[in-house]
C-alpha cells in the first residue's frame, strides 16, 4: 500500500494546450491582404497621380504626367478676362495681359501632391485642389488697359528738382497724381482664379495713380543738391583768383536719378560735365593758345620772310586728376582752392603760299588776313566758333564766289 502512495504522489499534472482565439486567421488574413493591397496600389500609383487630386475643379488622380499635362493646358485654355466699362467689353486671354501659367510647374506640383513616407495616408479619402503655378506683370496689364481704355488712364508725373537761375537755388516742381486701372483688384482676383480656371468679368474701375517719386523725396534731393550748391571752389594762377565756380556751374554738373522701386532721388555728380568745365571755362581764363611761326617762301631765291612770329602758349596740366579733386571736393562739401599747374604748349611753323590770292584766318587773334602773295591787303576781326562747335583748323580751297548774298539762319 505504501508504494503505491508514493507512485501516485510523484505523477505531474498534464500541460494545458493553447487554442487561438475564435477569428484570429481571419484577422492575420485581413492584415496581410490590406497591406498586398496598399502596397499594390503604391506600385499602382509610383507614376501616377494620387487619388482624390484635383486641378481646378476636374479629378486628376490615376493619371500619367502626359495626360495631367493635357489637362492643365484645358484649365488654362478656360481662363479667359473680360472687362467691362459701360456697355463696352472687351474679352481676352489672361496671357495677354500679363498674366504667365507653368504648365511644367504645375504638373510637377500635380504629380507631388498628398506624397509622405506614410504610405496610408498617401492613400487618404480626402480631396486635395492644386491651382495653377503662375507669375504676374503688371506693367503689361497697365499698358493693355491704357491701350484699349485711353479714356481712363492719365499718366502721374514725379516730383522733380529743376535749377532757378533767378535764386542760384534749386526748386521742386511739385508731383501730380494721375488716374488708372484697379490694378490691386485685378491681381487680388488672380489667386481664386488659378484655384477654379474659369472665365471672369471685371469691371473697369479706376483709382488715383500716386506718382512714385513724390515732394517729400523731391524735397529731400533739393536740399542735398543745394548744399552741393554752396561748395566754394575757386582757381588760382601766380596766387590771383582767375576763376571762381558760381552755383549755376555746379548745378549744371548735378543730375537727378529715381528710384522708383522706393520713391527716392539721389543727387549723383557728372564727371564728364566737370572736366568740360574746366576745359572750356577755366582753361580759357588762365591758359592761352600758341602762336604759331608763319613764313612765307619766295619759290625763285628761296628767301624765307616772317609774316607772324611764333608764341608758346600753356594749357592746365593733368585735367582728368584735376576734375577728380574737384569731384572729390563737391562730393565732401569741403572748399577748394587750387593753384593751377600749366604746361607749355609750343608753337609751331607754318610755311605760307607765297603766291596767288589766299586767306588766313587766325583762332588765336581772331582775325581774318588777305593776302596777295606775300602781301597783306587787309585784316579784319572775326569771331570763330564756341568751344562746343570750334571752327575746324584745316587748310582748303575757295568753292563758290558771290558778290553779295543775304545770308540767314
Amino acid at each position: 500500500m505504501k508504494a503505491n502512495k508514493t507512485s501516485e504522489s510523484t505523477q505531474k499534472p498534464a500541460r494545458p494546450h493553447w487554442h487561438p482565439p475564435r477569428g484570429y486567421f481571419v484577422v492575420w488574413a485581413v492584415v496581410v491582404l490590406a497591406s498586398a493591397f496598399v502596397g499594390y496600389l503604391n506600385l499602382h500609383f509610383d507614376n501616377r497621380v494620387l487619388p482624390n487630386v484635383f486641378v481646378g475643379t476636374t479629378q486628376v488622380g490615376g493619371l500619367k504626367k502626359d495626360e495631367v499635362r493635357n489637362e492643365v493646358i484645358q484649365q488654362i485654355d478656360q481662363v479667359q478676362v473680360t472687362f467691362q466699362d459701360g456697355d463696352q467689353k472687351v474679352t481676352v486671354p489672361a496671357s495677354e495681359l500679363g498674366v504667365e501659367f507653368n504648365i511644367d510647374a504645375t504638373v510637377q506640383q500635380v504629380m507631388l501632391s498628398r506624397r509622405s513616407q506614410n504610405i496610408t495616408s498617401n492613400l487618404s479619402p480626402s480631396a486635395h485642389s492644386v491651382p495653377l503655378v503662375y507669375s504676374n506683370d503688371a506693367g503689361q496689364l497697365k499698358a493693355y488697359i491704357a491701350a484699349h481704355f485711353p479714356n481712363i488712364y492719365v499718366d502721374p508725373q514725379d516730383a522733380q528738382v529743376v535749377f532757378n537761375p533767378a535764386s542760384r537755388q534749386f526748386d521742386v516742381k511739385p508731383s501730380v497724381p494721375g488716374r488708372g486701372f484697379d490694378i490691386k483688384f485685378f491681381e487680388s482676383s488672380l489667386p481664386d482664379i488659378a484655384k477654379s480656371p474659369r472665365a471672369v468679368v471685371l469691371p473697369v474701375t479706376t483709382v488715383a495713380v500716386e506718382p512714385l517719386i513724390n515732394d517729400l523725396a523731391g524735397v529731400k534731393a533739393q536740399q542735398a543738391a543745394n548744399e552741393l550748391l554752396t561748395v566754394p571752389l575757386s582757381f588760382m594762377r601766380d596766387g590771383r583768383t582767375a576763376y571762381t565756380a558760381s552755383p549755376a556751374d555746379i548745378a549744371n554738373w548735378l543730375h537727378f536719378i529715381p528710384d522708383t522701386t522706393v520713391g527716392t532721388l539721389t543727387v549723383e555728380i557728372d564727371q564728364a560735365k566737370a572736366r568740360q568745365f574746366l576745359t572750356d571755362v577755366v582753361a580759357s581764363k588762365i591758359t592761352t593758345l600758341p602762336v604759331d611761326r608763319k613764313v612765307v617762301v619766295d619759290k625763285e631765291t628761296g628767301d624765307e620772310r616772317v609774316i607772324q612770329a611764333g608764341r608758346k602758349g600753356y594749357q592746365i596740366k593733368d585735367v582728368d586728376k584735376l576734375t577728380q579733386d574737384v569731384l572729390a571736393a563737391v562730393a565732401n562739401k569741403q572748399g577748394l582752392s587750387r593753384e593751377l599747374d600749366v604746361t607749355e604748349a609750343p608753337f609751331k611753323t607754318v610755311t605760307m603760299t607765297g603766291y596767288g590770292k589766299w586767306i588766313e584766318v587766325d583762332l588765336s587773334r581772331q582775325t581774318t588776313t588777305l593776302y596777295i602773295g606775300n602781301e597783306v591787303v587787309g585784316s579784319f576781326l572775326v569771331s570763330t566758333g564756341k568751344a562746343a562747335t570750334p571752327t575746324a583748323i584745316a587748310e582748303g580751297r575757295v568753292y563758290a564766289k558771290y558778290p553779295m548774298q543775304t545770308m540767314t539762319g
